[in-house]
């Protein structure tokens, strides 16, 4: 593509040496509103495609009228990405995500020159972790409300003497989070727009995933009652 051809051979002379030593590949994608956007990623044994935190965004050719792009019309997307653990059997929840609007490279912005976009880009490759680009990876949290509410369901679970809780997924969207209290199973399935409360197998309640306050009392209505319910057999 002659409209690209000299941005994309610079990108390749500047960044080319990092993103062999990382082992991607730059491909082109599409963006926003008719967009290209070269992204730089790879793929696992199992086809998975893995993306860097790192982009450029250029506008179509029809909307600036112009053989070959020039770098003041070019948008650099660079975002801190992070890996959080979520529940105690491995699972993560990825933060972040490529930037398809990107900064354009300006005097005074947070991308002041060309020089200074590939020596950003260079140490965002190198700093940050790659994004899974597909759902539905294993050991990898799809729905945000779950990973959200990790770490108050942590403290809420250990301040009961729970230490493991399960991360897992069934149908292919639903994930949840599975643990053992007082010889009961307890489930917070995360389904649709719900999260449903899920004991030794029959649901008891549901509320909104996305407000976490309800979700948290929920869980602390239940597990009461699974006490009560433990008290009471004990005292038999």
């Amino acid at each position: 593509m002659l409209y690209l051809k000299k941005c994309l051979l610079e990108i390749k002379d500047r960044l080319g040496p990092v993103t062999k030593e990382l082992g991607l590949q730059h491909k082109l994608g599409k963006g926003h509103c008719g967009d290209l956007c070269l992204f730089f990623e790879s793929s696992d044994a199992d086809g998975i495609i893995w993306r860097a935190p790192v982009s450029f965004t250029f506008p179509p050719q029809s909307a600036i009228g112009q053989e070959e792009i020039t770098w003041d019309r070019v948008r650099i997307g660079l975002q801190e990405t992070a890996v959080e653990p979520i529940g105690t059997n491995g699972w993560v929840s990825f933060v972040g995500y490529a930037d398809l609007e990107g900064s354009p490279i300006e005097a005074g912005t947070r991308i002041p020159t060309l020089d200074s976009a590939f020596e950003q880009a260079a140490e965002y490759l190198r700093q940050f972790p790659l994004i899974p680009e597909d759902i539905n990876v294993p050991g990898v949290v799809d729905d945000g409300d779950l990973a959200d509410i990790w770490k108050r369901l942590e403290a809420e679970c250990r301040a009961r003497g729970v230490e493991h809780v399960d991360v897992g997924r069934k149908g292919g969207t639903d994930e949840f989070y599975s643990f053992r209290y007082e010889g009961s199973k307890v489930e917070i399935v995360y389904r649709g727009n719900e999260a449903e409360f899920v004991i030794n197998g029959e649901v008891q309640a549901a509320v909104p995933k996305h407000e976490p306050r309800k979700v948290l009392l929920e869980l602390r209505w239940n597990l009461q009652s699974i006490d009560d319910k433990a008290s009471i057999t004990r005292g038999r």
